[in-house]
């Protein structure tokens, strides 16, 4: 996990120079990504690790083409080049399967 973290450092360090106060784990929800939320002193965001390149792939391109549409998604700032870390925005504790699970 070390190296993982030591990874989502350096793609945030080549988006974003603000320094970074802590990085945490967030509890996994469905899929083999694991989620780290990176807070610095004025805000948050979302590292995505995926060893799933083509799931990476997918979702990256719907991020994209939902925003394109203006419809209300997370915006991706940066992807590594082995495209299996990227950084995004970060939504707060929320997540989809919560909003859902309230509805139902």
């Amino acid at each position: 996990m070390q190296k993982i973290i030591e990874d989502i450092t350096k793609l945030f360090q080549q988006h974003n120079n603000e320094p970074i106060v802590a990085i945490e784990k967030l509890p996994q929800a469905g899929s083999e990504r694991h989620y780290y939320r990176i807070r610095t002193k004025g805000t948050s965001f979302i590292a995505t690790y995926g060893t799933n390149i083509k799931e990476n792939e997918a979702f990256i391109y719907f991020s994209d083409h939902f925003s394109r549409k203006q419809l209300a998604t997370a915006e991706v700032f940066s992807i590594n080049a082995e495209k299996n870390i990227y950084i995004q925005e970060d939504f707060g504790d929320v997540s989809l399967l919560d909003t859902l699970e309230q509805k139902g």
